[in-house]
């Protein structure tokens, strides 16, 4: 029978082995976004249709990708380098660039990229909404692929396009899940890698390393329960990702988040048999948060927010730096309507995160 230590030797190198192993295929993560956004013959070999950038997933992308376009979303930064790097030395890169007319990123386009501005986004969610959406991506379509006359895409591609994202959403929640029941398997740092990964590479690039990384993480041994405040993480998408495992060691435990990028891109799977797939993505479409330039504050408390404390979250964490006016426009109001409706906001001031946090750690445990 081994002795004590000898197991726990054991289990101290499984341990190091998963770390190991984990950190190479976020690697392969942040190798892929540079080799496809920096070197054009790649993209001419691995994007099935024209490439175009966008600043968020504002627009359902399965039907975008049923219309024979490749939708992608910008990558702001890989390990290593910041957004403006990125952008000088690399984005001559997709065929357009479209952003929302409200978007505070990016308000002068990709440097040798032709920019499309988005306007009209629906503001309310809803059935009343989907005439809306309808035109809204039929104007679209027109603007970016020529020859179209086609009012909705064709119904078994968008079948096949659902099914593959579906396939990828699913993974990265699976992820997402497994790294809130077994913190320690994946720094949040290496999550954020994941989604935006996820994001901002086709399909058959990223789907093989996300589903090794879904494999890695159900295999990875747990070493403790879960434990800390369980919180909600509100920030732009220029926020530096090492802040949220900084959060962790103080005592938080990140389950959640409303970050450009995060889980919330992830959120909807459809049913590619359905009758009206289309109607039914834009239905569901619809019902996102969004981002607080083409929603306000009320929208996204109810459709986000207000359900915050049903999934166990206490603490909705708030980060006050970035680059979006219209984040931080909305902190106030919706700080007052979490007050009012018992959960706790936490606002940490660009800078001092760290000291507030752990002073508010402190003060919850007093």
């Amino acid at each position: 029978m081994p002795s004590c230590t000898a197991r726990y030797r054991f289990i101290i190198r499984r341990i190091m082995d998963a770390v190991t192993a984990m950190t190479r295929l976020i690697g392969e993560i942040d190798e892929s976004i540079r080799v496809f956004w920096n070197v054009p013959r790649e993209r001419a070999r691995s994007a099935p249709g024209p490439v175009v950038a966008f600043p968020c997933d504002f627009l359902p992308f399965e039907i975008l990708s049923a219309f024979g376009i490749t939708p992608l979303v910008l990558p702001y930064s890989i390990q290593g380098e910041n957004q403006a790097g990125l952008v000088s030395r690399a984005l001559n890169a997709p065929d357009l660039y479209a952003a929302p007319v409200p978007c505070c990123l990016f308000k002068d386009g990709v440097r040798g990229t032709q920019s499309l501005s988005v306007d009209g986004i629906p503001p309310v969610p809803g059935e009343a909404s989907i005439g809306a959406w309808r035109s809204l991506i039929e104007s679209f379509i027109d603007s970016v692929v020529t020859g179209t006359a086609a009012s909705a895409p064709d119904r078994w591609r968008l079948r096949n396009e659902t099914e593959k994202y579906n396939t990828l959403r699913r993974a990265v929640r699976g992820i997402a899940a497994l790294r809130a029941a077994k913190p320690s398997s994946m720094r949040q740092v290496h999550l954020l890698t994941v989604f935006r990964g996820a994001l901002s590479l086709p399909f058959d690039i990223i789907y093989p390393i996300i589903s090794r990384i879904l494999d890695a993480i159900n295999k990875a041994p747990e070493t403790s329960t879960a434990s800390g405040l369980p919180s909600m993480v509100s920030g732009c998408s220029t926020v530096n990702p090492e802040i949220l495992d900084a959060l962790e060691a103080e005592g938080f435990l990140i389950n959640e988040d409303d970050l450009c990028g995060g889980r919330r891109s992830f959120d909807l799977s459809h049913n590619p048999d359905s009758d009206d797939l289309y109607g039914e993505i834009l239905h569901a479409f619809s019902f996102r948060p969004l981002c607080p330039c083409l929603r306000g504050t009320g929208d996204r408390f109810e459709l986000l927010y207000r359900l915050a404390g049903s999934y166990g979250i206490e603490t909705i964490i708030m980060l006050d730096g970035g680059e979006c006016p219209m984040r931080k426009n909305q902190i106030g109001e919706t700080r007052v309507r979490l007050m009012r409706s018992g959960i706790d906001p936490l606002v940490l001031t660009a800078g001092k995160e760290i000291e507030e946090a752990r002073m508010y750690i402190r003060n919850a445990s007093a």
